[in-house]
């Protein structure tokens, strides 16, 4: 009797822990194949560099884009700041939401976005938030947590955010004294425009990003220019060679003398491209044909995820 219920414990025993591990194996592969939440991925680049700021001009600020492109609803759950002098707000199609700051508590803020919907994250540094004194190179980060499962690219696994991920957001810059700000005349900055793009002046027209990781998300640079044309010119599109590459200004309007700034935008992980390194254009178009500009971006992808992991699969049309 004793040997035959010590078999029957053992058998017991045996077929609980089998069960057991059925039930985790089928719940955790459940969870991986279907999180119960939208995704989250970046409309444009998650970095900006401000370059030279007056550390007494005033705060400076920076709209980054963010965008649930899966067809469930996503849940925005707050911010937090990497130091005391940046804050925060996310604006949705709803609401905008409280200020958040470096020790701001992530309770009680909550902000759904639809399928498809984008909602923006609007990043402010005070440069004179750690005194006169507080000049060189900044880099500062703004952390936005969402229902989102990590994906390894955008949305990264953090503790602070159970069952959903951060994106990361950084920007970069040179905070200068008053008189150093002021040293820089409009003479200096002309000297700057030294590459002819016709009636434009460039402080230069191609920019090399390297070798890119394909889940590094969007890579970004500034074109600095000049117009220096007769009359008043009007940029009517900014149109990249491709579908990974897009440009945008931060104005539309330029008489003679005028100064502005082109940023173009490279997606890696857009659709295959060509091996190697390889390039890209963005031209600026003007009313009229009146005075079109051109400048190249290059690069040299490193598939650290492989072509399973292109947001368009297959043929396309760029």
């Amino acid at each position: 009797m004793t040997k035959r219920f010590m078999v029957a414990v053992g058998l017991f025993v045996v077929a609980i822990v089998l069960v057991s591990v059925t039930l985790v194996s089928r719940f955790a592969g459940e969870e991986v194949e279907g999180w119960p939440s939208g995704t989250v991925a970046s409309a444009q680049a998650v970095s900006h560099d401000f370059g030279v700021i007056n550390i007494e001009g005033g705060n400076v600020e920076h709209v980054f884009e963010l965008q649930n492109t899966s067809s469930e609803p996503l849940e925005v759950r707050g911010a937090q700041t990497s130091c005391m002098c940046t804050t925060t707000t996310i604006e949705t199609a709803e609401a905008i939401s409280p200020v958040f700051g470096m020790h701001t508590s992530l309770d009680g803020y909550s902000e759904v976005v639809a399928p498809g919907e984008s909602f923006q994250v609007r990043a402010v540094f005070d440069p004179l938030a750690h005194g006169p004194e507080g000049t060189g190179s900044i880099r500062r980060t703004v952390d936005v947590f969402t229902s989102a499962a990590p994906d390894g690219a955008v949305a990264e696994e953090d503790s602070r955010v159970p069952n959903g991920s951060v994106v990361s957001l950084t920007f970069t810059g040179e905070v200068v004294s008053v008189a150093a700000y002021e040293e820089m005349t409009p003479v200096a900055v002309e000297a700057q425009f030294d590459v002819e793009e016709g009636p434009f002046q460039f402080a230069d027209i191609e920019h090399d990003f390297g070798v890119v990781l394909q889940s590094g998300g969007l890579v970004t640079h500034d074109f600095p220019f000049q117009y220096n044309g007769e009359g008043v010119v009007e940029i009517e599109n900014v149109v990249g060679s491709c579908a990974c590459t897009t440009g945008s200004v931060d104005r539309t309007s330029f008489a003679s003398g005028d100064t502005g700034v082109l940023t173009v935008v490279f997606d890696p992980n857009l659709h295959e491209e060509p091996e190697g390194r390889f390039y890209k254009s963005v031209v600026l178009e003007t009313a009229g044909d009146q005075a079109d500009a051109e400048v190249k971006i290059w690069a040299e992808i490193d598939l650290d995820l492989g072509p399973e992991a292109y947001t368009l699969q297959g043929p396309h049309v760029d």
